[in-house]
């Protein structure tokens, strides 16, 4: 019980530092902020914590169980989070959908709302923030970072289809 609760709690320690952040000034790098967010709540809570506040103190072993709960919740967070930072396509027609109610929604709403200005742009400015694109010469290129990224979801793409369909 104590590995689950030093470790969610640390994990939600982070999680809420993460809000405060935000709601004060967004970080140009989220994703980066967030990857040294977590593991320096998680050494700072591992190395502070235990035995004070009445919080029972750890054994070497609980340590490891701990260190591998908070990583695993932080990294299915940070998998999860750019899908919640953006409207994503599905979303925001399930959203519509349900904003109709049971009038029902018109087929022509979805293409004249959803369009390139509330889809792709904000994707492309999210990217550029990131450093992966830059725009040159009216033309997106991809940065160093941007290329590694890439073959990164190529690669791991063709583990599961490597003839290249969908």
């Amino acid at each position: 019980m104590k590995v689950l609760g030093y470790g969610l709690g640390l994990f939600l320690a982070a999680l809420l530092a993460h809000i405060l952040i935000w709601r004060l000034r967004r970080p140009a790098r989220r994703i980066r902020v967030l990857c040294l967010l977590f593991p320096v709540f998680l050494a700072a809570g591992l190395a502070w914590l235990p035995g004070r506040f009445g919080l029972p103190g750890l054994a070497p072993s609980d340590y490891l169980e701990v260190i591998l709960l908070d990583l695993s919740l932080a990294a299915a967070y940070l998998v999860t989070y750019p899908a919640l930072e953006v409207e994503s396509p599905s979303m925001l027609l399930v959203l519509m959908v349900g904003r109709a109610g049971r009038a029902g929604l018109d087929p022509a709403d979805p293409e004249r709302d959803l369009d390139d200005r509330r889809l792709v742009e904000p994707r492309l400015k999210d990217l550029e923030r990131s450093r992966l694109v830059v725009c040159r010469d009216g033309c997106y290129r991809l940065t160093p970072a941007g290329r590694r990224f890439v073959g990164i979801f190529v690669g791991y793409r063709n583990l599961f289809r490597p003839e290249g369909g969908g």
